[in-house]
């Protein structure tokens, strides 16, 4: 079964998701340009997916449980978010989204990241590269920008291409990814040509 026909539900769902992706990095690093190099974060996450609409009520709900920001009249402000900045919906028939998305001919999930559950970077070789290494080549992220600040339950929001995915869990069944054989080559050490 295909991500895309498990993810034919409505509502919104908890997923566990392991993905291999090429993290962005800052000019000079040691693996090649800032988005086309030889290292990958394999990641497995616990996150919430669903219809469009799940960022905003999400950021609706960190605040209405923390009681800021306040508008004039002492109410907890409504959160309105503002149009995405890439990728649009899929719809069904009768016109309800489903929960991904489609953008320049490829489809991504997106999600709000609950935890991370583990991680590691490996080059497209399979050799483990240490967190710390990584670390001074990541950009800063600015978690939250767009939510109108101050709220500390800052919803962490991402999308995973689906070829990217080597699987997802939903209410305990495992759907395979596109990217199942690409994780296990990473993780064995087999060398090999990674997307």
């Amino acid at each position: 079964m295909s991500i895309t026909s498990k993810m034919d539900f409505h509502g919104n769902r908890v997923v566990e998701i392991e993905a291999v992706t090429t993290p962005t990095l800052r000019k000079g690093n040691p693996w090649g340009l800032t988005t086309k190099h030889t290292l990958r974060k394999v990641a497995r996450i616990s996150a919430m997916v669903g219809p469009e609409g799940l960022y905003q009520w999400l950021v609706n709900i960190a605040r209405t449980l923390e009681g800021s920001p306040v508008d004039a009249t002492g109410e907890v402000a409504e959160f309105h978010a503002l149009p995405a900045n890439w990728g649009k919906y899929v719809r069904r028939v009768d016109g309800t989204s489903l929960p991904y998305v489609t953008h320049n001919g490829n489809e991504y999930l997106p999600v709000s990241v609950i935890r991370s559950v583990d991680y590691e970077y490996r080059t497209v070789d399979g050799e483990p590269v240490a967190k710390e290494t990584v670390a001074e080549w990541l950009p800063e992220r600015k978690e939250g920008s767009r939510q109108e600040l101050p709220i500390h339950r800052v919803v962490r929001w991402r999308k995973y291409r689906l070829d990217n995915i080597a699987s997802v869990k939903i209410g305990g069944e495992l759907c395979e990814g596109l990217a199942k054989d690409t994780m296990r080559r990473l993780l064995e050490g087999e060398t090999s040509v990674v997307n």
